[in-house]
């Protein structure tokens, strides 16, 4: 198994983000899950533009990019709202 992920480092990314998001779900806390999600996307961008798939390959990674930012926009505006609520009034 070591040598395969020496060989295909996308194996190990693939692999270390399913590990990051396997002990989210077990710890609660959110942390790794966006850790996890990270390795993911990071490791599906670098195949797409090492796989030089051509068009199909540069809009995953454009998915990729709409996606992650999407999270982080979500992320931003939960964190806003829950400001605003611990005001008083």
């Amino acid at each position: 198994m070591i040598a395969m992920i020496l060989v295909h480092p996308h194996i190990f990314w693939l692999s270390l983000g399913g590990l990051l998001l396997a002990a989210e779900m077990l710890g609660g806390n959110g942390y790794l899950l966006w850790s996890g999600v990270a390795a993911v996307i990071y490791r599906l961008n670098r195949l797409a533009l090492t796989a030089r798939l051509g068009m199909a390959g540069r809009a995953v990674c454009g998915l990729n990019v709409a996606g992650g930012l999407a999270l982080v926009a979500l992320a931003g505006a939960s964190r806003a709202g829950t400001e605003a609520d611990r005001q008083p009034p």
